[in-house]
């Protein structure tokens, strides 16, 4: 057994024998399962996020979410024997988590759609309890030069600022950027500023979730969880859901995720217009963070793929904008 194991051992106070087993999962930080002798867990390692105020207020967050009569399960974090959350290695931050069942979900399948869309309504309610005082550490939605301190200007971003040449592809690339940007720039200033606000998962969709039995089971992943537009997780989980890259019939996903959060839950008439814009605004906070990443680690592919990903979503939405409000209007029920 590895010396990072008996440590886990010690810390958490568990009965061996203890023996790992693969997850899927994992992009932003490392996951690992644990057959113990008190049960399965999940060994999560911080990569990304490591500032103690800002995971404090997750783990928070969770621990009260824990509580709700939710029908799905959430990744509360289970404290060591002195009671942190948080257990310092030489590898980083790691913290237990219970181990929940589940495969994630077919966005292929449109009943497996709808039960995300439900489901994140049923967290919103909950969420709409929950104090709304800032996340220390994280910028919102719409502080698009707070999203990475690699990145503080991202309204001017040229090529050479990524290490690229000024070749026609990346000029004209980049020029199309900022004039996203900056028509995001009005709306932010504008309309984003009185839509309804409440604590969000920030970062929902089916990659972000587990299925099983005819439902969502779990919803994982709180690491962008904070008060901000309500709407954004709509728009959010419709990027994801509706999947442009691979899906020849977007408009059918769009409905069933709607229909599964107005069962439960109604967006207002200014939510639903806003909708398509939100859908930019969470691409380009996406982007900035990845171009971000990859200043500071010397790359740029990543960053690149999330800038196409915005393009060809913008591209889309000119096309489709008005189909796009009829099937939100018809599955989500407005409220004025």
């Amino acid at each position: 057994m590895t010396d990072s194991f008996s440590n886990l051992l010690t810390a958490y106070a568990l009965t061996p024998p203890l023996v790992p087993f693969e997850l899927t999962g994992g992009i932003n930080n490392s996951i690992i399962g644990l057959h113990t002798g008190d049960g399965d867990f999940v060994l999560k390692t911080l990569t990304v996020h490591n500032d103690l105020a800002m995971l404090g207020y997750e783990h928070e967050l969770l621990a009260w979410l824990a509580t709700q009569p939710l029908s799905f399960a959430v990744p509360s974090p289970i404290p060591t024997t002195h009671g942190d959350t948080l257990l310092a290695t030489p590898a980083g931050y790691q913290l237990l988590l219970p181990y929940v069942s589940g495969q994630l979900p077919d966005p292929t399948n449109m009943d497996h759609v709808e039960a995300i869309g439900s489901a994140l309504a049923e967290l919103h309610i909950a969420l709409a309890r929950y104090p709304t005082h800032a996340r220390p550490g994280m910028a919102p939605f719409g502080v698009l030069e707070g999203i990475h301190p690699q990145l503080p200007d991202p309204y001017t971003f040229t090529p050479t600022q990524l290490n690229l040449p000024e070749t026609v592809e990346y000029t004209v690339r980049f020029a199309w950027w900022r004039a996203e940007l900056a028509d995001l720039r009005t709306f932010i200033a504008s309309d984003f500023t009185r839509l309804p606000r409440q604590v969000i998962h920030g970062d929902y969709g089916p990659s972000n979730t587990l299925y099983e039995h005819g439902r969502i089971n779990a919803v994982l992943d709180f690491e962008f969880a904070g008060p901000d537009a309500r709407a954004m997780d709509v728009a959010n989980g419709l990027i994801f859901t509706m999947r442009l890259w691979a899906n020849p019939t977007p408009l059918i996903a769009v409905a069933a995720f709607c229909r599964g959060y107005g069962r439960q839950q109604r967006l207002t008439s200014a939510e639903i217009a806003a909708i398509p814009w939100l859908m930019r605004l969470f691409n380009a906070t996406a982007s900035v963070w990845w171009l971000g990443r990859d200043l500071k680690d010397g790359q740029h592919e990543k960053g690149l793929e999330h800038v196409a990903d915005m393009q060809q979503l913008a591209t889309w939405l000119q096309q489709h904008q008005e189909e796009l409000l009829e099937t939100l209007n018809t599955a989500l029920h407005s409220v004025q």
